[in-house]
C-alpha cells in the first residue's frame, strides 16, 4: 500500500508538472501564431498604402 501511494503521490506530481508546461507550451505558441500574423499583415498594409499613393 506504501508504494501505490508513493506512485500515485509521484503521478500527481507529474501530472501537475505536464500540465504547466503544456500551458506553457500553448502560450509561447499563442506568441508565435500573433507575431507571424503581424508580419503577414504589415507587408499587406505597406503595399495597400503604396497603392493608394500612386
Amino acid at each position: 500500500e506504501a508504494r501505490c501511494n508513493f506512485l500515485i503521490n509521484k503521478m500527481r506530481e507529474i501530472k501537475a508538472i505536464y500540465i504547466n508546461l503544456k500551458a506553457e507550451v500553448a502560450s509561447i505558441d499563442r506568441r508565435r501564431k500573433r507575431a507571424r500574423r503581424k508580419e503577414k499583415e504589415s507587408p499587406q498594409s505597406s503595399s495597400n498604402d503604396k497603392e493608394i499613393i500612386t
